[in-house]
């Protein structure tokens, strides 16, 4: 699958893929989401935190630059970003449930012709990758 919204130049790329929910799963209380120190990642990372809340309400979400302890979240999801320029960014979620597996998200891109990214292009460029990502959440 290869999509390009029109408009915000946002494309998302292949790549496998989701974990299905499990009828019966108890509901996520908390979750950490760990990004690169860098601006433009604390940036992005910004935007996937405020979509994830936007989403979901009621979860909360601990951003973090290193690894944390598994026993304290119910999911812990990882930005990598595979492109970071002034004006394109390109990135993935990798999450790891509670029981350990591990899955990882189709790459998302944005990117402007004329101008440096704002930061409501950030946000489209979130909620697309967590639409695409299908967490279990």
């Amino acid at each position: 699958i290869s999509a390009c919204l029109v408009g915000s130049e946002m494309c998302i790329r292949d790549r496998l893929l989701a974990a299905p929910i499990e009828a019966g799963s108890a509901p996520l209380k908390c979750i950490s989401l760990q990004c690169d120190d860098t601006k433009t990642a604390i940036a992005a990372c910004n935007a996937v935190k405020e979509a994830l809340l936007k989403q979901t309400g009621s979860l909360k979400v601990i951003m973090t630059n290193q690894d944390v302890d598994s026993d304290k979240f119910d999911l812990r999801i990882t930005l990598e970003l595979t492109r970071q320029d002034a004006d394109v960014l390109a990135g993935h979620l990798i999450w790891v449930t509670q029981d350990n597996q591990s899955f990882t998200g189709p790459d998302v891109e944005v990117s402007s012709s004329d101008a440096p990214l704002q930061i409501k292009a950030l946000n489209d460029w979130a909620r697309g990758l967590l639409k695409v990502s299908d967490l279990p959440i």
